[in-house]
């Protein structure tokens, strides 16, 4: 009698904690586009730490409008390359919703830090066969110095 009591405690606390996080992600949901704003906006903040974290972000929100693929794309150009990597890995998770950086993301790939090529390969094998236009030089990312650029390509080509 007891461990069933377990059991449904235990069940019922489940069920609580979906409920709650059914609630909150509800609630977050009226102000997603005005957070998505805000995020767009801290792209272009002076502080790199903020570029970063807002690419971040906005790789996790998931398939964002074109604005917000324009903004992250031009981001790849950012002075420090921890912004242009987290900028490239964002649009990665975005996938296919990022078609339309694909001409950026293959100017990254010729970009002098490893971490950024390797984030702008790995983005345009998750945006799939609209990243195309981008095999010449992911082909030509095969022969990279840097192990995982060279692995990263592989996987993006197959």
């Amino acid at each position: 009698m007891v461990l069933r009591a377990i059991r449904l405690t235990a069940c019922t606390a489940a069920v609580a904690c979906i409920a709650l996080a059914v609630d909150v992600s509800s609630a977050a949901q009226p102000n997603a586009p005005q957070r998505v704003q805000e995020l767009v906006r801290e792209l272009t903040s002076s502080s790199a730490a903020s570029r970063r974290d807002a690419a971040i972000a906005l790789g996790r929100l998931g398939a964002p409008d074109s604005s917000t693929i324009e903004a992250l794309a031009s981001v790849l150009e950012d002075e420090l390359p921890e912004v242009r990597s987290a900028a490239a890995s964002a649009l990665g998770r975005i996938g296919a919703a990022a078609a339309s950086a694909v001409a950026n993301l293959t100017v990254a790939l010729g970009d002098t830090d490893a971490s950024v090529r390797s984030d702008a390969i790995y983005a345009l094998g998750e945006i799939g066969s609209d990243a195309a236009p981008a095999v010449p030089e992911l082909i030509r990312a095969l022969r990279d110095d840097r192990e995982d650029v060279r692995r990263n390509a592989a996987f993006a080509l197959v």
